[in-house]
Formats: structure tokens, C-alpha cells, sequence
């Protein structure tokens, strides 16, 4: 559904990429790289990804993220990560300006995966939507961590001025 330029224009800054993609497309990439999920079940995939709960605990946080995270490392998974959130937020809320964020080292499998390739591909998935959307602006925050080493986040950081 095309979004009204009569709508205000909103702006979502700083939200976490790891819980902020659809559940049908974490559950696709998923399915696309091969990942073992928690349960076959879609339904029970999506109650777990949107913590259905009444009561949410920070180790249910945890599990929310950690499997996010896996699911999102690849560089294909960022590149199609990034296109759908900015998308999906313009469409859905008529967001105008947006600001993921997100921890490349929480996506690139513990060394495994180039970081460098991580975040090109996220900059390729948010240029994707900035193409096809002209009012939208977005930009990336790269997050530090308390369980990363200093000489990791400096890493971080690093990557964040090189690829300013």
C-alpha cells in the first residue's frame, strides 16, 4: 500500500536490527542457508522470534538475539536484511529517516565470515531501499560491546570511521 505524503514524515533512530526483521524473512534465510532452527513449525518460529510471553526475561532476550544473529550472518543475509527493514518501515509507518543498529561481529560467525563483506552487504541492502524510496534516508550505527574484547570493539569502531 503506497504511503500518503499527507502522512507525517517519522523517523525510527537507533533500533536493533536483531529484532527488527520480519519473522517470514528470518524464517526464509533461515531455510536458504540451511540454519537448524528451534522448531519445524512456522507458528512456533514466529511465537518464539516475537517473544510472545507474558513475562520476557533478559536470557529470553538472549536466545531472541543470538539466534537473530545467526540467521543474519552472512552477507546475503544482511544485504536482504537491510532492504526488507527499510522497506517494510517506510511501508508499514510512512518512516522517513532510520538508523538500525546492529553488531557486525555478532554477525560474521565468530571470525568466520569477512567483516568487511558483512558490511559492505548491509550498505548494498539500505542503498537497494534508498534507490527504489527517495524519501527515505537511513544510515547504520555500529554497536559496541561489554562482551567483546577492547581490541574487538575497537575493531568496530575502525570499520565505523572507514565506512562512514
Amino acid at each position: 500500500m503506497p504511503t500518503s505524503t499527507t502522512q507525517p514524515e517519522l523517523a525510527e533512530l537507533h533500533f536493533h536490527l536483531g529484532q527488527s526483521v520480519d519473522p517470514h524473512v528470518l524464517w526464509s534465510i533461515a531455510h536458504e542457508q540451511g540454519i537448524k532452527l528451534p522448531s519445524k513449525d512456522y507458528a512456533e518460529f514466529y511465537h518464539f522470534v516475537t517473544l510472545q510471553k507474558e513475562v520476557v526475561t533478559w536470557e529470553d532476550y538472549h536466545k531472541l538475539f543470538t539466534l537473530t544473529e545467526l540467521i543474519q550472518s552472512s552477507p546475503i543475509a544482511m544485504e536482504r536484511v537491510l532492504y526488507e527493514v527499510l522497506f517494510g518501515a517506510y511501508r508499514a509507518a510512512n518512516i522517513t529517516l532510520a538508523e538500525p543498529s546492529f553488531n557486525p561481529m555478532f554477525r560474521n560467525r565468530k571470525g568466520e565470515r569477512d567483516l568487511d563483506q558483512i558490511i559492505l552487504a548491509s550498505l548494498v541492502g539500505m542503498e537497494r531501499a534508498l534507490a527504489e524510496l527517495p524519501r527515505l534516508r537511513a544510515g547504520l550505527i555500529f554497536l559496541l560491546d561489554r562482551r567483546l574484547s577492547f581490541s574487538e570493539n575497537e575493531i568496530i569502531v575502525k570499520k565505523a570511521i572507514k565506512y562512514r
